[in-house]
C-alpha cells in the first residue's frame, strides 16, 4: 500500500475511521506527491492506495485503475474557497472562481 503522508486530510480520516475498529495502515511508501502514487498504481497491479477521486478519475475512466468498493462509513471531505464579498475581485481572481464552479458545482453558503 502507497499512502500519501501522515496528517494528510483524508489520510488522516482513514487512519481515524481505522482506529475505532482497532485497525491500522502500514504503508510500504509514504510520499506527499499523489501523482507519484498514481503513477505507481499505473505500474504495479497488485498495488492499492486511497486518493481523492480528482487524483484518478481520468485513469479510472479510462479504465487503466478501478475503484474498489469497500463496506464501511463513507468518508466525504470538504473544499471552501473564502474570500471578502466587499473586495475588489480580479479578472483573473473572477475567472478563478467561474473554474472552481464548474468543477465543484454551485457554492452552498453564497451571501
Amino acid at each position: 500500500m502507497a499512502l500519501t503522508e501522515r496528517g494528510v486530510s483524508y489520510r488522516y480520516d482513514l487512519e481515524q475511521m481505522l482506529a475505532a475498529e482497532k485497525l491500522e495502515l502500514h504503508p510500504f511508501l509514504e510520499t506527499g506527491n499523489t501523482d507519484i502514487i498514481a503513477s505507481l498504481l499505473l505500474r504495479h497491479r497488485r498495488m492499492v492506495s486511497f486518493l481523492p477521486q480528482y487524483v484518478v478519475q481520468k485513469q479510472v475512466r479510462a479504465g487503466r485503475l478501478a475503484v474498489l468498493r469497500v463496506d464501511g462509513p463513507r468518508l466525504q471531505m470538504w473544499s471552501q474557497l473564502v474570500y471578502h464579498k466587499n473586495k475588489w475581485v480580479t479578472p483573473q481572481m473572477q475567472a478563478f472562481l467561474e473554474l472552481m464552479r464548474r468543477a465543484v458545482g454551485p457554492e452552498s453558503g453564497e451571501a
